[in-house]
């Protein structure tokens, strides 16, 4: 199980870095650079609570960028990001909540879409995991 996880999120993974070089391919150089764009909470039981993903990052434009707002499909995700303008070679972090209350267990697939005055003007954030019920764990 922890094995078929682990490949899941390295899908994951290896897509968000195909979407990078895309962007490469058509001569755009991103402003904000992130270090990772996707964040793997593993397995997590349901109700837990809240799990929060950071995901840094750093103005690598020559100009200045602001992060203008933040997408979720729902509502278990809530993004945090820095409201004020980021300098040139300034860094930030957006941290992403997921709430596990309420949620059902299976795979966990959140996208987190940053909305910025640089290029590209659409970032994707991806938060990825498994939630499974203590109940049936018990039950086995």
């Amino acid at each position: 199980m922890l094995n078929r996880l682990r490949t899941y999120c390295l899908l994951l993974a290896s897509s968000a870095c195909a979407t990078t070089v895309w962007a490469a391919e058509r001569d755009l150089e991103p402003s904000l650079e992130f270090a990772d764009t996707v964040c793997c909470l593993g397995r997590i039981a349901v109700g837990s609570g809240s799990h929060e993903c950071r995901f840094e990052f750093t103005n690598r434009s020559d100009s200045t960028v602001s992060i203008v707002g933040a997408l979720s499909a729902c509502g278990c995700t809530v993004p945090t990001y820095p409201k004020q303008p980021l300098a040139p070679g300034q860094k930030g972090v957006v941290t992403v909540t997921y709430d596990a209350t309420g949620r059902p267990a299976g795979a966990i697939d959140k996208v987190i879409t940053l909305i910025t005055t640089g290029q590209p003007e659409r970032i994707g954030l991806r938060i990825t995991g498994e939630a499974f019920s203590l109940q049936n764990t018990f039950n086995q």
